[in-house]
């Protein structure tokens, strides 16, 4: 079986998808990173103690779409909360850029950020503030917001609400936890069936 080039790949997921290709030169900057893992929004819980994926007692709203949970969401709860002292700071999930920032009546301080190439993205809302602009790349080391109540969460303990989308479907967010970015794209999924294709060939 032919082993196909990185270029020859690409050319085929653009025609696959209708897409034209556009193949960034070595000089012009690519707009969404494929570097680190995705990661926790916050470093720290309540009470300032440092949190991880294994260490959950902060979640206080969990991933429920669909579901009835409470008054507040009657149609379910399409990210995760959580929870930490007022004005912590909110890190993104992944390298990416910022395409939205906002306040509205359900998510007061509310930023929009897209990953990869568009494929993954993340909503972080309830914020004391916004730290970032319409157009800025940002890398996990970002501050983009402190923990807040805005919104509908005003009279709750200070927390972040965040959503995660990958090609257009709400995901667990805490599933991609430790996953490498650039790995959660439909181009990045067709390439990863094709390397197995050319794998079992080899048989």
């Amino acid at each position: 079986m032919k082993k196909f080039s990185e270029q020859e790949v690409d050319q085929f997921i653009s025609q696959l998808f209708g897409q034209p290709l556009s193949i960034p030169s070595e000089s012009k900057p690519v707009s969404f990173k494929l570097s680190g893992s995705y990661q926790l929004p916050l470093k720290v819980g309540k009470n300032n103690v440092p949190i991880d994926d294994q260490n959950k007692p902060w979640i206080v709203g969990g991933f429920l779409p669909g579901q009835f949970v409470n008054e507040r969401h009657k149609s379910g709860h399409e990210g995760v909360d959580l929870a930490a002292e007022r004005n912590t700071p909110i890190y993104p999930i992944g390298p990416g850029k910022v395409t939205e920032t906002m306040v509205y009546a359900k998510g007061g301080n509310t930023v929009k950020i897209e990953h990869e190439d568009g494929s993954v993205i993340s909503y972080y809302a309830h914020m004391q503030s916004i730290n970032v602009k319409v157009g800025q790349e940002v890398d996990n080391n970002t501050v983009i917001g402190l923990v807040g109540d805005s919104g509908n969460a005003k009279g709750t303990q200070p927390h972040v609400h965040y959503t995660v989308k990958v090609n257009g479907s709400l995901v667990d967010p805490m599933s991609i936890v430790g996953k490498p970015v650039g790995s959660l794209s439909k181009k990045a999924y067709i390439k990863e069936t094709i390397d197995v294709l050319e794998k079992f060939a080899k048989f």
